[in-house]
C-alpha cells in the first residue's frame, strides 16, 4: 500500500522530505494507519519526493529520515513493514532517491526500522548494473518489483534478462511477493514469460 504522495498530476512524487510539508505528511501516515486496519498490508511504501528549491539537500534527506521513522513506529504495533524506494533520474528528476548509495546511507542510518522496495525497473534506468546491486542491497530488501527497460513492458521486450534477476534475487535469500509493475504492449499474452522464467508451477 502507498501512503499520500500529493499530486501526481501537478509532478508529486510523495513530499516526505519536504520540511515544510511535515504537518501533512504525519497526516498522511494517520490516514493509512486508518486504511491498514481494514485492509492489513503487509508493506506501507513511502515515496521521498523531488527536491525542493530553497532548502538544503542534508536538511531535505534529514526530515526523509524523520518522517521514516515516524511511520516506522507507527505501523510497528501491527508488524506492518515500511519501505521505500529509488525512482530514476531519467523519468523523475530530482528525486531524493535517485542513486543507490544515497538508498543505502538513508536505510542504514534508520538501523533496520525500514526496508527497500527494489523496483528491477527504476534500478536499471538509474545506471545498471542490476546483479551488484540487487545483491549489495539484498539485506535490506523487505520488496520486490519488476518490469523491463526501458519501456517499462512485460518482461521479454527489453533489455534486461528478468528470469535471470529473480534468480539471483531468490539466491540472495528474500522469499517475499513480487510485484509485476509493467504496462502490457499488448502484443501477446502479457504473462507468457512466467513459465519459461520458472514463475509457473503446474
Amino acid at each position: 500500500m502507498n501512503l499520500p504522495f500529493g499530486d501526481f498530476a501537478a509532478g508529486d512524487r510523495g513530499f516526505a522530505g519536504d520540511p515544510d510539508r511535515r504537518a501533512a505528511f504525519r497526516q498522511g501516515v494517520l490516514l493509512a494507519e486508518a486504511i491498514a486496519e481494514r485492509i492489513s498490508p503487509a508493506k506501507v511504501n513511502i515515496l521521498a519526493g523531488r527536491a525542493v528549491t530553497g532548502i538544503s539537500l542534508a536538511e531535505q534527506l534529514a526530515c526523509l529520515r524523520e518522517n521514516l521513522e515516524f511511520a516506522a513506529a507507527r505501523f510497528l504495533p501491527s508488524g506492518i513493514k515500511v519501505v521505500t524506494e529509488l525512482l530514476n533520474p531519467i523519468e523523475t528528476p530530482g528525486f531524493l532517491l535517485s542513486d543507490v548509495a544515497t538508498v543505502d546511507t538513508l536505510l542504514e542510518s534508520l538501523d533496520g526500522r525500514v526496508g527497500f522496495q527494489l523496483d528491477v525497473y527504476h534500478l536499471q534506468r538509474a545506471g545498471g548494473e542490476l546483479i551488484p546491486t540487487i545483491r549489495a542491497l539484498a539485506a535490506r530488501t523487505w520488496h520486490v518489483q519488476v518490469a523491463d527497460a526501458p519501456g517499462r513492458s512485460e518482461p521479454g521486450t527489453g533489455e534486461i534478462n528478468v528470469p535471470n534477476v529473480l534468480r539471483v534475487i531468490q539466491d540472495t535469500g528474500y522469499d517475499g511477493l513480487v510485484g509485476l509493475e509493467y504496462t502490457p504492449t499488448g502484443i501477446g499474452d502479457p504473462f507468457d514469460w512466467m513459465a519459461a522464467a520458472g514463475c509457473l508451477r503446474a
